[in-house]
């Protein structure tokens, strides 16, 4: 019987795609099917959150395995090209499609039949780019089991500056000196901090500074709306597909003056409370839900289920 492997790549540090392998890993085996993740020897694996995906170094893979590649290794889909397994392309970067992984995928359909994408619009993408194969959605998820409000909210801005430390600086400052009639909350930045502690600090801060870019959906956004935040700034790529006036304070792209109005008037609603405040909480909330653990789940088990119904040895 196959068995369903995800090839994980990881020096420790930690990125979000490598928490969606081991989160896709550890719901299929609670859903009932045979599946691993395979971390090559000279990997460390990610440490910075909790899981209970199973984690081999050399899993021995058989014909009638269904191996799982990331887009952003072509060397190893290179050399997939030859294995008597199924592959499947797990697409988790908003433009990876656009490096040598496309030309590889362009060549062999046959080999590359099926492509996993985690967002709506990066799989509309991926359909142009490959017609020829099969693209599903199996959306990444802000996971309410861990992310959400605290019972009493701290008057504090939890800014996470990673992928934009300077505009994090710029717009923080900006905000202090233009609209200090507004921005009166403390604004706290958090860095590399392990997946339970920022869900903590995102569950009893006020509103939230997003500083996305890039991404092809973008689940910090997500987080900070399922952790009770009132959410203002940068979208990144794939936010443009659940922003809306109604969950948030949405800038342009790289506008800093725009992000710094944006997270003044977030604190703003926040400190006046009301029916403004509930009616923004609440979209956030619903966002937060249709991107949540529970939609995931439902996608995974469909996708698998048709894919390598053989790996299933149990219900849930």
């Amino acid at each position: 019987m196959g068995r369903i492997i995800y090839l994980l790549f990881s020096r420790g540090r930690g990125t979000g795609g490598q928490k969606m392998i081991l989160r896709h890993v550890e719901t299929l085996r609670d859903l009932g099917f045979d599946a691993l993740c395979w971390l090559p020897r000279d990997n460390t694996a990610p440490s910075w959150f909790s899981h209970h995906a199973p984690i081999e170094h050399e899993p021995n893979l058989r014909d009638e395995d269904v191996l799982v590649i990331p887009e952003d290794h072509p060397s190893v889909l290179e050399r997939a090209a030859d294995l008597k397994c199924r592959v499947v392309v797990f697409s988790q970067g908003a433009y990876l499609v656009a490096t040598r992984a496309a030309e590889l995928i362009s060549e062999r359909p046959d080999r590359f039949s099926h492509i996993m994408a985690v967002g709506a619009r990066q799989a509309d993408l991926l359909r142009r780019l490959y017609p020829r194969s099969r693209v599903d959605l199996v959306q990444c998820f802000a996971d309410e089991r861990l992310f959400r409000p605290a019972a009493e909210k701290a008057p504090r801005v939890l800014v996470v500056p990673r992928k934009r430390p300077a505009e994090a600086q710029i717009i923080v400052g900006l905000a202090k000196r233009l609209y200090a009639g507004r921005m009166n909350y403390k604004a706290a930045f958090a860095e590399d901090l392990p997946e339970a502690t920022l869900a903590d600090a995102m569950g009893k801060s006020a509103a939230f500074l997003s500083l996305q870019k890039g991404e092809s959906v973008g689940l910090m956004a997500l987080e900070a709306m399922a952790s009770g935040c009132v959410c203002a700034g940068f979208t990144g790529t794939g936010g443009w597909a659940y922003a809306t006036n109604e969950n948030g304070f949405w800038a342009p792209e790289d506008d800093c003056l725009a992000a710094a109005e944006a997270i003044s008037e977030a604190v703003a609603v926040h400190r006046e409370g009301g029916a403004r405040l509930k009616l923004m909480l609440e979209a956030g909330f619903d966002t937060a839900r249709r991107w949540g653990h529970a939609a995931f789940r439902q996608q995974l088990v469909a996708f698998w289920s048709e894919l390598a119904p053989d790996a299933r040895k149990r219900a849930a």
